[in-house]
């Protein structure tokens, strides 16, 4: 989404994800994890895994906004849960802002996927840190 003062939303033309949003940041949550290298194992609901603990997460923000200070803006809240017993080990809100160079695609692009790097980065170093 470009959001605009207001908030006014919008979206670019002729611009779309591969998938839906939450999937699509899912898949690279999961990608983040793994390239840590940390963990003995991660992977989707679903895919038959004994599992220590779930990573719930809630996208509250993936956005450019263009009300002024043309900038990216990624905002995951995080839980971890003990799956044996379903208590929360640790949460936290992960949020990143990055610059864009204008509002064109190409820059938006470019600015999105410097804030959730950032986001993730962040994200995967919580989890490790929190195992």
């Amino acid at each position: 989404a470009v959001v605009d003062a207001g908030p006014v939303y919008t979206y670019f033309p002729k611009a779309a994800w591969t998938d839906t949003l939450p999937k699509v940041v899912q898949a690279k949550i999961v990608q983040s994890l793994e390239n840590t290298r940390g963990l003995r194992g991660v992977g989707l609901p679903g895919e038959g895994l004994l599992i220590d603990y779930q990573l719930q997460t809630d996208l509250r923000a993936f956005e450019l906004r263009i009300d002024g200070r043309d900038r990216a803006v990624v905002e995951i809240m995080a839980r971890l849960v003990n799956d044996r017993n379903g208590r929360t080990r640790a949460s936290r809100i992960f949020r990143a802002e990055a610059p864009a160079k204008s509002t064109s695609v190409r820059d938006g692009v470019a600015a999105m996927n410097a804030a959730a790097d950032a986001v993730l980065r962040e994200m995967s170093a919580w989890v490790l840190g929190n195992v």
